[in-house]
């Protein structure tokens, strides 16, 4: 199968917690809707896609850039057999990585 089109999705830090830099991570907020990324993983026209189709079902929306090569599917699915248009939309998830109680 040759897919035009491959859409990750992922899960992201959410930044209101005191372990995550929001400098660096930028401001991503539970309840505030899942988080579209731009990048050099995403096709611009697929990101205009998901932004089009989160404004016309009135879903809230983040977005969030990354100036690398995400650690997420996205990244395997746009370097695919000759190159495959790629977006990603991520789940904020608080203190991931990190035990809790």
């Amino acid at each position: 199968m040759n897919p035009h089109v491959g859409i990750a999705i992922d899960v992201t830090h959410a930044t209101d917690c005191p372990t995550i830099d929001k400098k660096q991570e930028g401001d991503v907020s539970l309840g505030q809707g899942p988080v579209i990324y731009r990048g050099p993983n995403m096709n611009p026209a697929v990101v205009e896609k998901l932004l089009e189709t989160a404004t016309a079902g009135e879903v809230s929306y983040q977005l969030a850039a990354s100036g690398r090569a995400t650690p997420t599917d996205a990244n395997t699915i746009q370097t695919s057999r000759g190159g495959v248009a790629t977006g990603l939309v991520s789940i904020p998830n608080r203190y991931m990585h990190s035990p809790s109680k």
